[in-house]
């Protein structure tokens, strides 16, 4: 059983659900019920364009729950990997919403995978949409701090890369990957660009 650095008061929830209830699971309801199609394309949306996705992407989707919302967005991209502390929910994830090799869930608390994660450049984007807000202000500022981090170490991994224009100026960086690699982190209140 992972560690578990959120305040989430319904990690049981899901297992209280019937199995083809994703949305239930982790509750993207009103009053019990699951929210319209419409508010989950609505959603969806919503992280689309504040993590402006494009098929180059990989995508870190901490706190992914069942992957019922990350396999729309895994399918914009190169694919990706969902983390989440419930064992259920990634039972889920894995038998419903693998489509492709490069769609993958792991068991395991969000901040202890950012804090042992080597490879952060294999993701040019992160999401914690919908869980943010269980994380108390010590986790939370670790999360984001390494956010930071992995966007500092892309930074230099572009600096040093020889493309067919030469080498990438260090001042060219900043605009580049705001246009293109921007770490991303959409929370429970909307989706927002890291800087």
């Amino acid at each position: 059983m992972p560690a578990d650095s959120s305040h989430y008061m319904f990690k049981h929830h899901p297992e209280t659900c019937a199995p083809d209830d994703h949305w239930g699971q982790v509750k993207r309801t009103v009053g019990g019920k699951p929210v319209p199609p419409e508010q989950i394309a609505m959603i969806l949306d919503a992280i689309r364009s504040g993590l402006g996705l494009s098929a180059d992407d990989g995508l870190l989707d901490l706190c992914c729950g069942n992957g019922a919302l990350t396999t729309h967005l895994f399918a914009d991209c190169r694919g990706g990997l969902g983390v989440d502390y419930s064992e259920f929910l990634i039972g889920v994830a894995r038998e419903r919403f693998t489509r492709r090799p490069s769609e993958r869930y792991r068991l395991g608390d969000a901040l202890e995978y950012v804090r042992t994660e080597t490879d952060p450049e294999d993701f040019t984007k992160v999401l914690c949409y919908g869980a943010f807000p269980y994380f108390g202000q010590d986790a939370a500022r670790e999360l984001l701090g390494w956010s930071d981090e992995a966007r500092r170490a892309l930074e230099e991994a572009q600096a040093l890369d020889v493309t067919k224009q030469g080498p990438v100026a260090p001042d060219a960086i900043e605009t580049q990957l705001a246009e293109e690699l921007t770490m991303t982190l959409a929370t429970v209140i909307g989706c927002g660009r890291l800087s």
